[in-house]
């Protein structure tokens, strides 16, 4: 009986715990499945997520847009920097949030990505 007192009091104590990081922002979609995180940034300043994806850059724009139309955001457009096909920007809306994303070759089997997010506000 005093066991189960104690742990009902741990639980009770960490409840406020587990609410703030349930509603903590998280990534507003679901990454594909061969892309790791490298390194995120909740400050605001500069992109709030970058990694690498182990696909081609072709690979890496479907996976990426199909994971992003999964999650609701609207495709907006995309513009290409550099020659080749090598590095592009895109953007998306969703619900008043602008999300732009950066994919950029590293080499044929790999792609760099970051993403960052806009309040804009329609």
């Amino acid at each position: 009986m005093v066991r189960y007192f104690g742990e009902l009091i741990v639980a009770f104590l960490m409840l406020p715990l587990a609410c703030s990081a349930a509603s903590s922002p998280s990534r507003p979609f679901k990454l594909p499945v061969a892309a790791k995180s490298v390194e995120t940034s909740k400050d605001g300043k500069g992109w709030h997520e970058s990694g690498v994806i182990s696909v081609t850059f072709v690979q890496a724009e479907a996976s990426f847009k199909a994971a992003m139309a999964q999650s609701g955001w609207k495709y907006r457009h995309a513009v290409a920097l550099g020659q080749g096909n090598t590095h592009t920007l895109y953007t998306w809306d969703r619900g008043g949030n602008e999300l732009t994303l950066m994919l950029r070759r590293i080499d044929v089997n790999r792609t760099a990505f970051s993403w960052g997010l806009a309040k804009t506000g329609k």
